[in-house]
């Protein structure tokens, strides 16, 4: 089924799902919208005519679970919206991985696709993880009838509040390509981060 334009950005990014708390700054984003204690906020990009997108929450599950679902690549369309298909291309460790996603898109748009990298950094000391998701445009040929991506990052900074909640803080930065009207994605890109996230919190339950 096609999707709306407004929900193709955060299609793009969130597989995913994620990144080093080299999170961006807190200075100048503009809060956006709050749903079911999901708060997301943009800015303006200094690397993308699109905005640069982040969600901040909590969610009831322990960090081994939250690693569990953030790499279970297959089950990406149940909750990265707008997904239609996403398959692991690598295993470089247990905790860094290659993934190739694509993204549906309506008409008269072409469906995207990214290859990317996930990566996971600890803090044992300061009980946090940042899982880091980096676009490799040129990983593999763009097949005919697709968009590439030409670029992706996001971090997810996970912190530990007690053993059954985690403190989350989502940032991405993506490039759709092609001609999609950067108006319209970022007028738009809020409803992605909270119905992806809602559906998370569900995976992750204990």
């Amino acid at each position: 089924m096609k999707l709306p334009i407004f929900k193709v950005l955060f299609c793009l990014l969130l597989l995913v799902c994620t990144s080093c708390i080299r999170a961006f700054p807190q200075d100048n984003w503009t809060f956006q919208k709050e749903k079911g204690g999901i708060k997301v906020y943009t800015r303006p990009s200094k690397t993308s005519k699109f905005n640069e997108v982040k969600a901040e929450f909590e969610i009831q599950t322990s960090m081994a679970k939250f690693i569990s679902v953030s790499y279970d690549v297959g089950n990406f369309p149940l909750w990265v919206y707008g997904t239609n298909a996403a398959k692991l291309c690598e295993r470089l460790s247990n905790e860094e991985i290659i993934y190739h996603s694509e993204v549906n898109a309506p008409w008269p748009f072409s469906n995207r696709d990214f290859y990317c990298r996930l990566k996971i950094y600890r803090d044992a000391s300061a009980k946090t993880m940042t899982i880091t998701a980096t676009g490799l445009p040129n990983y593999k040929p763009v097949e005919n009838g697709i968009v590439r991506i030409p670029y992706l990052h996001s971090d997810m900074v996970v912190s530990s509040v007690n053993p059954s909640t985690l403190h989350v803080v989502y940032t991405t930065n993506v490039d759709v390509g092609g001609n999609v009207p950067a108006w319209l994605i970022n007028l738009f890109s809020t409803s992605g981060p909270i119905e992806s996230f809602t559906k998370l919190r569900q995976l992750c339950k204990l």
